[in-house]
């Protein structure tokens, strides 16, 4: 049986603590992308946010990605691609007055990739329409982010409304 000299115990040493410190420092700058998307995706959020509540039609549609990709999925239903969701959606809110309320809670981003990420959400808001009826409902959403042209947009999107 051998022994490892003493020279040979403190390079064993020195490249076990670079292996630990390469590892530890690949799983910091990991985190760090991840809290980027996570910042970049809350900033997008309440961009959408101030658009809905500022009636803002064309910060609002900025939200979206018109791709191939995108599919919206609402109240048990699917709405083709995007430029039937932009009809259906200018159809909307031409009729809207104003929101009055757009709360998100319990919001959730998951990081998939430096351009890829999920988000789930509760929502709760309120709008008047042009005869001010009062629309109230809460519910959740699922949105998906894909990053193209350092912008992130939503490609894919579902979720319920709860009326009130």
């Amino acid at each position: 049986m051998t022994y490892f000299s003493s020279h040979q115990i403190a390079i064993f040493s020195v490249l076990l603590i670079l292996l630990i410190t390469q590892k530890v420092s690949s799983q910091s700058s990991d985190k760090k992308w991840e809290l980027q998307v996570k910042n970049e995706i809350n900033s997008v959020l309440e961009k959408y946010r101030n658009a809905m509540l500022s009636h803002d039609y064309k910060d609002m549609i900025s939200f979206w990605s018109n791709s191939d990709d995108f599919v919206m999925g609402s109240d048990g239903r699917i709405i083709g691609g995007y430029q039937d969701w932009v009809v259906e959606t200018t159809h909307h809110y031409e009729n809207t007055l104003k929101f009055e309320q757009w709360d998100w809670e319990n919001i959730h981003i998951l990081p998939l990739s430096k351009s890829l990420a999920s988000v789930t959400l509760e929502f709760e808001f309120k709008s008047i329409d042009l005869k001010n009826n009062i629309y109230h409902a809460i519910g959740s959403w699922t949105y998906v982010f894909k990053k193209d042209d350092d912008s992130w947009k939503v490609i894919h999107s579902n979720g319920h409304h709860i009326k009130l």
